[in-house]
């Protein structure tokens, strides 16, 4: 080999390690503080791994669960960039089903558009807390802390083979 392409290849190396220096960084991971009791964010490597497991555990009883995990770690903790925005959306129908309860105040169950705002909104970017997922027949339940007084749920359903949002909804304190 000739000692001309050294530099060529040191170029190279040198120019794709900027590539990596150029990555936007993710979300900033903080911890919820509640009445002295601690909560890391359900992003965390520890806590992702948990929620992967769960899902890992419920996919030997049915396959189709385990494609749920890119849209669960997508809501919970990518940031708000065009492919996650694009992601979400191809999840979700022209309208979603929306619950919101606060203290003293009624339920209330209403059909909201899909607009930005919306798509927005889903995307926690790590500000997710003590996150927990239920599960039923081609369907998953994903609820989690998104602040000191809030408990945010995203109910996903398999159709057609693909895991869509269904409902989302908020309660309060």
């Amino acid at each position: 080999m000739k000692r001309i392409y050294v530099p060529y290849l040191a170029l190279a190396m040198l120019a794709t390690s900027g590539i990596a220096c150029a990555q936007k960084p993710g979300p900033t991971l903080r911890t919820l503080t509640i009445q002295g009791d601690e909560y890391a964010s359900a992003c965390t490597p520890k806590n992702k791994t948990v929620l992967e497991g769960l899902i890992r555990a419920e996919a030997r009883k049915a396959a189709s669960v385990a494609d749920a995990w890119p849209l669960i770690d997508t809501l919970l903790c990518q940031a708000k960039a065009p492919d996650s925005r694009a992601f979400i959306a191809g999840r979700l129908n022209k309208t979603v089903s929306e619950a919101s309860t606060s203290s003293g105040g009624p339920d209330a169950l209403t059909r909201t558009k899909v607009d930005a705002e919306l798509i927005d909104s889903l995307l926690s970017e790590g500000e997710a807390w003590n996150a927990d997922l239920r599960f039923a027949k081609n369907e998953i339940t994903l609820r989690f802390m998104s602040d000191e007084a809030c408990v945010r749920s995203r109910k996903l359903q398999l159709n057609k083979g693909k895991w869509q949002i269904a409902q989302i909804g908020e309660a309060c304190d």
